[in-house]
C-alpha cells in the first residue's frame, strides 16, 4: 500500500495525543510511528506490518498474540513481531500506553539496526517476563526518550534522522539488554544477507508473482538453501512469510478504503479472489467482509 504524507500531530503530552482511527492509520502506514494514549483498544483479532512495542504507565491489560496469552500492569513492557495475529482487553482502565511501532524495512535500511532484530519479534510469556516490573527510574528514562522520538519523528528538525537513529539506538539497547538476548543475529554472511534481500523483495513486491524459483534465479541461490535459511532467519517459512505480509496488506485496505474483496484481492498479489478467501480465514479466522464489520463497529464504539 502506497505510504501517505505524514499527518500533522501535536507534540504535547496528552493521552489520546492522536484520534483513534488516525492511530489505527499510522501503524500501517509509517515506517516508525510513536503514540501515546489512554484509548480502549480493540477486543478483535488484528494484525499489522509493524514490530509494535508498547509501554505501559497505567492500568492492566491482558493480550492474546498468536493464542497466547500475555498480562501487562504498570511499568511493564511488551513486544509484538510483524504480522504477528493479537488482541487485547483491558482489565483496568485508565489503561495508559505508549507505543513504538517500526516496520522491518525500515530496520533494514538502518545498518546500525540490524542487531535488534532477536529483540523484535513475539517472545513466549515467559521469556516475556524479563520485561515485566521495570524500575520506575527506567521506566521514566524510558518515557522521556519515547517523548523526544515522537517529537522527532513529527516535526522533522535538522538532522532528525540521526537523533531519530540515536534514540531508537537507546531504547532498544536498554531492551535488548534486559531480555538478555546473545549476539547471535549479527550474522553478516553472504547467506544472511541475501535473505535479507529476500525478505526486503517480497515487502516491496507482494503484489507480484514470487516463487521460490523465482526467487532463486533472481538472487542466485539455491532454492533448498532459500527455503531452509529464510525460516531460519525470519521463523516462518517463504509461504508464510508472503502470504501474512499480502494479508496484513489486505487488513490496511479493509480498514481504510472501501474497496471491494475482488479489488483488495488483486492488489495484495492474488489472481483467484476464493485463493484470497481462503488464505485470509486461515490467518484471520474470518472473512474479509466479517473483519471490515468488526473494525468498523469497534471504531465507532457500538
Amino acid at each position: 500500500m502506497k505510504k501517505t504524507e505524514g499527518m500533522q500531530e501535536q507534540d504535547t503530552m496528552i493521552i489520546n495525543e492522536d484520534a483513534p482511527e488516525i492511530g489505527h492509520h499510522a501503524l500501517n502506514s509509517r515506517d516508525i510511528y510513536v503514540n501515546h494514549t489512554g484509548d480502549l483498544l480493540a477486543d478483535f483479532e488484528h494484525m499489522h506490518l509493524t514490530h509494535e512495542i508498547l509501554f505501559v504507565e497505567e492500568g492492566e491489560a491482558e493480550y492474546v498474540i498468536n493464542g497466547q496469552k500475555y498480562s501487562l500492569k504498570k511499568h511493564d513492557v511488551l513486544i509484538i513481531g510483524s504480522m504477528d495475529i493479537h488482541r487485547v482487553k483491558v482489565k483496568k482502565a485508565p489503561y495508559v500506553r505508549y507505543g513504538l511501532a517500526l516496520t522491518p524495512s525500515y530496520l533494514m535500511d538502518r545498518n546500525n539496526l540490524h542487531v535488534f532484530r532477536s529483540l523484535l519479534r513475539t517472545h513466549t510469556p515467559l521469556q516475556s517476563q524479563m520485561l515485566r516490573s521495570i524500575e520506575e527510574k527506567d521506566f521514566l528514562w524510558c518515557s522521556g526518550l519515547l517523548h523526544r522520538l515522537r517529537k522527532e519523528v513529527n516535526q522533522k528538525s535538522d538532522l532528525y534522522v540521526e537523533a531519530i537513529d540515536a534514540y531508537l539506538m537507546l531504547i532498544l539497547t536498554f531492551l535488548y539488554r534486559k531480555m538478555q538476548l546473545t549476539d547471535t543475529q549479527k550474522e553478516t554472511s553472504g547467506v544472511a544477507l541475501v535473505m535479507e534481500q529476500i525478505c526486503r523483495y517480497i515487502n516491496d513486491h507482494y503484489d507480484e508473482t514470487i516463487t521460490l524459483g523465482s526467487l532463486s534465479e533472481q538472487f542466485f541461490c539455491h532454492p533448498c538453501t532459500i527455503s531452509r535459511e529464510f525460516t531460519r532467519y525470519y521463523g516462518r517459512n517463504l509461504n508464510q512469510y508472503l502470504n501474512s505480509t499480502r494479508i496484513a496488506v489486505a487488513v490496511q485496505y479493509l480498514e481504510t478504503t472501501d474497496c471491494n474483496v475482488t479489488e483488495i484481492s488483486g492488489y495484495c498479489g492474488y489472481s483467484n479472489v476464493n485463493t484470497f478467501l481462503r488464505r485470509f480465514h486461515g490467518i484471520m479466522g474470518c472473512s474479509p467482509l466479517q473483519y471490515r464489520k468488526r473494525f468498523l463497529r469497534q471504531k465507532s464504539g457500538a
